[in-house]
C-alpha cells in the first residue's frame, strides 16, 4: 500500500514539474516575442533622430508695396509671413512654395488687395531647427531671377534651391516602383503663425506605387489645419547591416487646403528657367535698406 502512495506521489511531482517547466518556457516564448515586437516600434524612432537634423521651419515674411513706398500691418514693418517645412538635402535645400509666394492662403492679403493695387516684396527670411526656438536670418536669393531656385514638380508646390555644400543632407530617392517606409508629419501644437510654435513629430508606415507620370499621392492625415509638413522617407539596406534612410517625398498643400505627397521620382522634365516665372521682383531688400539707415 505504500509503495503505490509513493508510486503516485512521485507521479504528480513529475507532472507538476513538466507542467512548470512547459510554463516557463511558453513565458519565456511570450517575453522573447514582446521583446522583439518593442524593439521594431523602437528602430524606426531611433532612425528618425539622424533624420530630424535635416528638418527645419523656414518663416517667410512680406509686405505690400505701391508707388515704391512699402507697406505693413500690425505696426510691423511687415504686412505678413508663411511658416513651413524645408529639408536639407545632399546639394541644397527642398521647401514649399509657402516660401517664394508667402501671400499666398493669406486671407488678409486677399482682402486688402482685392483691387490688385498693391504688388508684393519678399521681406525678411528666417530659419530654425524643428527642436529649437531660435530663428536665425538667411538669404535664400529667391528674389527677382534667381539660378538658385527651381521647381521640383509642375504644379510649382515644391522648389529646390540649390547651394554649394553638397557633402551632408538627405539623398533623393528618384526610383519608381512599389515603396515602403515612414511618413513623417511635423504638427504644430499652437497656431501655425505662432513664432515659438511647438513642433510635435508623428510617423507611420507607408506604402506607394511610384509611378513618374502620376507622381502626386492624395493623403489624409488626421488635423491637417496642424500640420508644418511632411516627408516621405524609404530604407536602402547596405553592406554591414548598414541603413540609410532617403527622401522619397514631401508633403504639400492641394486646392482643398489639405496635403498631398508628391514623389520626388520625376523631376527631370522640370526646367531651370520655369523657377523664376512667379517669383515677384522687389526693388529693395530689407539688408539693402538697413545700409541706407546706417549711412
Amino acid at each position: 500500500m505504500k509503495k503505490n502512495i509513493n508510486l503516485s506521489l512521485f507521479l504528480v511531482l513529475i507532472i507538476t514539474s513538466l507542467n512548470t517547466n512547459a510554463q516557463s518556457t511558453f513565458k519565456l516564448k511570450d517575453l522573447i516575442s514582446q521583446q522583439q515586437g518593442l524593439a521594431a516600434k523602437t528602430d524606426p524612432s531611433a532612425e528618425l533622430q539622424a533624420i530630424l537634423p535635416e528638418m527645419s521651419i523656414i518663416r517667410q515674411q512680406y509686405r505690400l508695396e505701391r508707388n515704391d513706398e512699402f507697406f505693413g500691418k500690425n505696426n510691423k514693418p511687415y504686412y505678413g509671413e508663411s511658416y513651413s517645412l524645408a529639408i536639407k538635402v545632399s546639394g541644397g535645400t527642398i521647401f514649399l512654395s509657402d516660401v517664394i509666394e508667402p501671400w499666398k492662403g493669406d486671407s488678409d492679403y486677399a482682402r486688402d488687395n482685392a483691387s490688385g493695387n498693391y504688388n508684393t516684396s519678399l521681406y525678411w527670411t528666417y530659419q530654425r531647427s524643428i527642436n529649437d526656438a531660435n530663428y536665425n536670418s538667411i538669404d535664400l536669393e529667391i528674389k527677382g531671377e534667381s539660378d538658385y531656385v527651381r521647381p521640383l514638380n509642375a504644379d510649382k508646390t515644391l522648389y529646390m534651391h540649390t547651394d554649394a555644400i553638397s557633402d551632408f543632407g538627405l539623398s533623393i530617392d528618384k526610383e519608381t516602383g512599389s515603396k515602403k517606409g515612414y511618413m513623417i508629419w511635423a504638427y504644430t501644437k499652437s497656431e501655425i503663425s505662432d513664432s515659438a510654435m511647438v513642433v510635435d513629430i508623428r510617423q507611420s508606415q507607408h506604402s506607394v506605387e511610384a509611378i513618374a507620370d502620376s507622381a502626386l499621392v492624395t493623403m489624409n492625415p488626421s488635423t491637417p489645419e496642424k500640420i508644418i509638413g511632411g516627408i516621405y522617407v524609404t530604407p536602402k539596406f547596405e553592406r554591414g547591416g548598414r541603413v540609410q534612410y532617403l527622401l522619397s517625398g514631401v508633403a504639400v498643400r492641394n486646392k482643398s487646403n489639405g496635403w498631398d505627397l508628391q514623389l520626388l521620382c520625376s523631376d527631370d522634365k522640370i526646367t531651370k528657367s520655369e523657377a523664376t516665372n512667379n517669383i515677384t521682383k522687389s526693388n529693395d531688400s530689407p539688408k539693402s535698406e538697413s545700409k541706407k539707415k546706417k549711412k
